[in-house]
């Protein structure tokens, strides 16, 4: 089912892959709520944003000659800021 609407929609399990960046080995997300770390995340059942985004891109680069793995990681905290009311 693609959620249709937003600017995100699940892709197309038949759609065509296109590489974005060749040294990219993967990508992982880990969001953080209420319940602990969970590996998906659907603000439309939760009715919320999760508190973080842990991000682990893993890459290839070719260093000194050599190829070598790598992952980078970081926490992204998630801010929500109510709308400012009209005075």
């Amino acid at each position: 089912e693609a959620h249709r609407g937003g600017p995100f929609q699940r892709p197309d399990r038949d759609a065509e892959r296109i590489e974005l960046a060749p040294e990219a080995v993967a990508l992982q997300l880990l969001f953080h709520g209420d319940a602990g770390p969970v590996k998906e995340w659907d603000s439309r059942q939760s009715d919320a944003l999760p508190q973080a985004v842990d991000v682990a891109l893993t890459v290839r680069i070719e260093r000194h000659g050599e190829m070598q793995v790598r992952t980078l990681r970081t926490i992204v905290r998630c801010v929500v800021v109510p709308p400012a009311t009209a005075q």
